[in-house]
């Protein structure tokens, strides 16, 4: 059915034709209208509702496939030898707050530039009216920069279209549910994805085991870690801090003190006042940022970035950030991260970096663990060169 055809269709769910949406601007443009960080998934998503989704049958095609979240495409390509070929829609938020991991990847797949664009960087900016047109075969939701489960307008209108979904989830409980939904993403690609995505799914749970044994087998002291996302993006103000999921729960399982933890144990982010951040005296100072905070006095870091690059960046970001006083630091206590490690089953290489970090002596030169090399070698079908963890002192 054309889209023309399908105005009927919209019409009789509620639906209006709207404009035709823009291309997305830098990813400094979200702090001018939005919170930068997604908000928090109700808890009604658990991990027998990932493993337990009733999955339809593909058979004999590609399955059309919209996005809800653009970074979910780095979790199709884990697992996917041609992601794009699947790929019937999806949000911009990628493209936004990564444009350098898009071209990189447009340079590989040049189809990616034309899947059509269905939102922005929010479920607010999801549009019912082009998912309904386009008439996927399954729509796929993640609940952080798009819909999850507390947006039930939007999963009302698409159930009523008899339009499949899926829910994973690799950003609020990403300990709990990131293995769960890279097998629930497998299943629906086929015996040859589900064993990639089971493959890859299995190690990064017997890391985690392997970190949880070891560390308390050790039971080291637990440093406090002050973790500031994208310090030194224009208009971010003071000061973002990982809640008590995300990257709070890799803190602590790492074995560190989140202080963001005591502000909220149910979200990703938090925001905490200046005055209450400089009272926390932490013994490890890390930052996020990405290759949009070049000249920013940001950390530049991720795609295209070298790891030179990004060592000289984060000096700059730490001896400008407004919550740590960094000649008081030593150098090996100053570390940054990629910021959109969270939106993907790469966060697993954060809790690597965070395990390194905080216990060198139990995680240093660990041959079991899990490297972004080790991913672009042996999983990845989009490459994703460039540094993503780095520390002050080399």
């Amino acid at each position: 059915m054309s889209i023309s055809g399908n105005l009927s269709r919209r019409a009789a769910l509620g639906l209006t034709v709207g404009a035709a949406l823009s291309v997305a601007a830098p990813f400094e443009a979200l702090v001018a209208s939005a919170n930068p960080h997604p908000p928090m998934l109700p808890q009604a998503l658990t991990r027998d509702c990932i493993k337990n989704q009733s999955l339809p049958k593909f058979k004999g095609h590609h399955p059309k496939v919209i996005l809800g979240d653009g970074h979910l495409l780095l979790a199709l390509a884990l697992i996917l030898d041609d992601p794009v070929a699947h790929l019937h829609g999806w949000q911009a938020d990628l493209i936004r707050h990564s444009p350098q991991l898009y071209d990189l990847w447009r340079q590989k797949a040049p189809a990616l530039a034309e899947v059509p664009r269905i939102g922005d960087a929010s479920a607010a900016s999801f549009s019912l009216e082009t998912t309904l047109a386009l008439e996927p075969d399954l729509v796929i939701l993640g609940g952080g920069y798009g819909p999850g489960l507390h947006d039930t307008h939007i999963i009302t209108k698409l159930k009523q279209a008899g339009i499949p979904i899926l829910f994973v989830d690799f950003y609020h409980n990403p300990l709990e549910h990131s293995a769960d939904s890279l097998r629930a993403l497998g299943r629906i690609f086929g015996a040859t994805a589900f064993e990639r995505a089971n493959h890859l799914a299995s190690l990064i749970e017997q890391r985690i085991q392997t970190i949880k044994t070891r560390l308390a087998k050790a039971n080291p002291p637990r440093p406090k870690v002050l973790l500031e996302g994208n310090a030194g993006l224009p208009g971010m103000g003071c000061c973002w801090l990982p809640g008590g999921k995300g990257l709070g729960s890799f803190i602590e399982l790492a074995g560190g003190i989140n202080p963001g933890t005591e502000l909220s144990s149910s979200r990703a982010w938090v925001k905490m006042a200046r005055e209450l951040v400089l009272q926390q005296q932490p013994d490890v100072y890390i930052c996020t940022g990405g290759p949009y905070l070049r000249g920013k006095n940001g950390l530049a870091i991720g795609p295209g970035i070298e790891e030179d690059e990004a060592r000289r960046s984060l000096g700059l970001a730490a001896a400008a950030s407004q919550t740590v006083i960094a000649s008081q630091m030593q150098p090996n206590s100053i570390h940054g991260l990629w910021h959109l490690f969270p939106t993907s089953p790469l966060n697993i290489i954060a809790l690597e970096a965070l395990c390194t970090w905080l216990h060198p002596s139990l995680f240093a030169k660990d041959p079991e663990q899990i490297s972004m090399e080790k991913l672009n070698k042996d999983f990845l079908s989009l490459p994703m060169p460039g540094c993503y963890s780095v520390s002050l002192q080399s």
